[in-house]
């Protein structure tokens, strides 16, 4: 069963239940497969998303679980239909970024030395 607190999005197809999650070896194949970094990327998702960059961000979202090819991966969205592939994307980029999602910026770690002295 998929967690969203770990930023799982569930997909049933037929009889299965697949899991889509961005984690960052996710993000790291799809980054290296477009040639774009994932700000980039999430640029592109909007209403106008092409049936190409859709199929290969549900193709990512889905290899850590499953490794599956992006033909099967296709086969998946042809299933369950284009809008939906599209919603549950959605879905599981934001529960990847929670914090674009309410607009915090980034936790930065701290320069070295800074802290509290003893």
């Amino acid at each position: 069963m998929a967690n969203p607190i770990r930023g799982e999005v569930g997909v049933k197809v037929g009889e299965e239940t697949y899991t889509l999650v961005f984690t960052i070896n996710a993000i790291v194949e799809l980054e290296e497969r477009l040639g774009k970094p994932i700000s980039e990327i999430a640029g592109g998702m909007g209403s106008n998303v092409s049936f190409s960059l859709l199929r290969t961000l549900f193709w990512a979202g889905l290899q850590d679980r499953h490794g599956l090819s992006e033909v099967e991966a296709g086969n998946l969205m042809q299933e369950i239909g284009f809008a939906e592939a599209s919603k549950l994307v959605t879905q599981a980029f934001a529960r990847a970024f929670p914090e674009a999602q309410r607009g915090a910026r980034p936790r930065q770690a701290p320069a070295s030395g800074a802290g509290a002295s003893s």
